[in-house]
C-alpha cells in the first residue's frame, strides 16, 4: 500500500511523546514492505523532500498561520492566539497544502495523528480526493484549542464555552474522517461522547510502540537503606504535576532521594522549578536522550494533573523494568494497574504519592516486581507488532470507506 501519515511535527523536531510514535509507525509500516511518506510542518518558508535511512519519505512544508507555534509560550497576545486558533480550526491554506500533496503522492489511505495546524478541514480535501482517513487520537485538539482540555489546576469535566466554539468546526469536519483509533479506550470514548466522527468506523485502542534493551538491571543494589533516584521525563510545564511529585518528595529526608528532571518548557515555569529546588538533591537534565535518562534512574514517575491520553513515559519505563508511579488521569490507569504494574494515586490526594514514594524508598524489591511486570506488558509492543496493528486497521478503514461511499447508510451503521 501507499499509505501517508499526517503529523504535525517529525523527528528530529520534537515536543512530545506523539512525534516518536509516529515515527515508529511509519518505521515499521515501512519494513513491511509499504510505500510510507510522511507529511509534516517546519518553521521554514521553503518546502523539502527527504528519504531516511528506513525508507520513510518525509514531506516537510511551512505553515501558512500568523505565527510559530512551537515551543509554546506566552509570547504571543491574547489577540493574536485568537487569531492564530481561529484560522486553524479552518485554514483553506493549509487544507491547500494537504490538497497539493495528495495530488503527486496519491496515497491509498492517509493516517492523521496530529491536526493541530493542519486544521482539520484538511480531512476534507483528503475526503474529496476519494482516499480513505484513519485518524488515531493523541491529544484533545478536536475539542480545545490548548490541546489539553486542563484549566485552572483542574482538568475539564466538559467543555467551557470558548472551547465549544473553536471546536465546533473541527467536529464538523470529523464527519469526513472514515476511522478511528486512540492510544487509549478512553481517548476513543471522550472523543466519541462529544458527538464526533458520527460517521466513522470506530477500532479498538492500538497501544504505541516501545522500543526495549535486550537486557535491564537495576542501577542501585535493592536494599532499603540505599538513595532512590526518582526521575521526571517531558515536558516541563504546571499540567504534568511536577510541584505535586516535589511537594511529596521534599517532605522525606534529603539524604534518601535524589530527582533528576528531564525535558523543557515555559521559561517561567522552568525558572519556578529551579528556584524552588535550590539546595535540594534535584537536577535538571535538560533535553537527553531516552537511553541517558533511563539508565541512570530507578523510579520514573509520571504525576501529570491533566487527563493524559496514554504518556510514553510511562511505557518506556516498563520498558526497561523501572518502578513507575503515576496518577489516575486519562488513559494511564489501563496500562498502570495498581499491586501489578506500579503505584497509581489519585491527585486530589497528595497523601497517595507521598505513601507510593516512602514504599519505593523503603520496598525497592516490591517496585522492581511491578516494574518487571510492566516490562512484559510492553515487550511485545514492537515496531513490526504496531505496524502490523495499523495496518489491518487500515485495511479494515479503506473496506468501511468503500462501502461508505457506495451506501453511505449502510457503511454507517456497520
Amino acid at each position: 500500500m501507499k499509505i501517508m501519515l499526517l503529523s504535525t511535527l517529525y523527528p528530529p523536531d520534537l515536543v512530545g511523546g506523539a512525534e516518536k510514535s509516529v515515527a515508529l509507525i511509519a518505521r515499521g509500516l515501512a519494513a513491511r514492505g509499504h510505500k510510507v511518506s510522511v507529511l509534516a510542518l517546519h518553521n521554514r518558508l521553503s518546502s523539502s523532500e527527504t528519504k531516511d535511512d528506513d525508507g520513510v519519505t518525509v514531506l516537510r512544508r511551512p505553515l501558512r498561520n500568523i505565527y510559530w507555534p512551537f515551543p509554546a509560550s506566552g509570547r504571543h497576545g491574547k489577540l493574536a492566539k485568537m487569531v492564530f486558533h481561529t484560522m486553524d480550526s479552518l485554514n483553506p491554506l493549509m487544507a491547500q497544502t494537504v490538497r497539493d500533496v495528495l495530488q503527486t503522492r496519491r496515497p491509498d489511505i492517509v493516517l492523521s495523528n496530529q491536526m493541530s495546524c493542519f486544521s482539520t478541514l484538511a480531512w476534507k480535501s483528503i475526503y474529496d480526493a476519494g482516499i480513505p482517513t484513519l485518524h488515531s487520537f493523541r491529544d484533545y485538539y478536536l475539542l480545545c484549542p490548548k490541546s489539553t482540555m486542563f484549566r485552572n489546576g483542574m482538568p475539564c469535566k466538559g467543555q467551557c464555552v470558548d472551547c465549544k466554539v473553536f471546536a465546533y468546526p473541527r467536529k464538523h469536519m470529523s464527519q469526513f474522517v472514515d476511522g478511528i483509533t486512540a492510544v487509549s479506550q478512553y481517548m476513543v470514548d471522550r472523543h466519541v461522547s462529544h458527538g464526533l466522527f458520527q460517521n466513522a468506523l470506530v477500532l479498538p485502542p492500538i497501544l504505541s510502540a516501545v522500543k526495549t534493551p535486550i537486557n535491564v538491571s537495576p542501577r542501585v543494589a535493592a536494599q532499603p537503606a540505599a538513595v532512590r533516584h526518582f526521575g521526571y521525563i517531558g515536558r516541563i510545564s504546571p499540567e504534568k504535576g511536577i510541584d505535586l511529585m516535589l511537594d511529596c518528595l521534599v517532605k522525606q529526608p534529603k539524604e534518601r532521594w535524589k530527582l533528576s528532571i528531564a525535558g523543557t518548557g515555559p521559561d517561567a515555569y522552568y525558572k519556578h522549578l529551579r528556584d524552588r529546588c535550590q539546595g535540594l538533591p534535584v537536577e535538571f537534565l535538560g533535553y537527553v536522550p531516552d537511553t541517558q535518562f533511563y539508565t541512570r534512574v530507578d523510579v520514573v514517575v509520571a504525576p501529570s494533573l491533566w487527563d493524559e491520553p496514554l504518556p510514553r513515559t510511562v511505557l518506556e519505563a516498563f520498558g526497561y523494568g523501572l518502578t513507575v508511579i503515576s496518577t489516575a488521569r486519562g488513559g494511564i490507569p489501563e496500562v498502570v494497574i495498581p499491586g501489578e504494574t506500579g503505584y497509581l494515586i489519585e491527585p486530589s490526594k497528595p497523601e497517595e504519592m507521598s505513601a507510593a514514594i516512602v514504599r519505593t524508598i523503603e520496598n525497592p524489591l516490591e517496585g522492581r516486581l511491578f516494574g518487571a511486570t510492566g516490562r512484559r506488558m510492553v515487550v511485545q509492543r514492537t515496531e513490526a507488532v504496531v505496524a502490523a496493528d495499523y495496518e489491518a486497521a487500515a485495511l479494515r478503514v479503506m473496506e468501511y470507506a468503500a462501502r461508505r461511499r457506495a451506501y453511505p447508510r449502510a457503511a454507517v451503521s456497520a
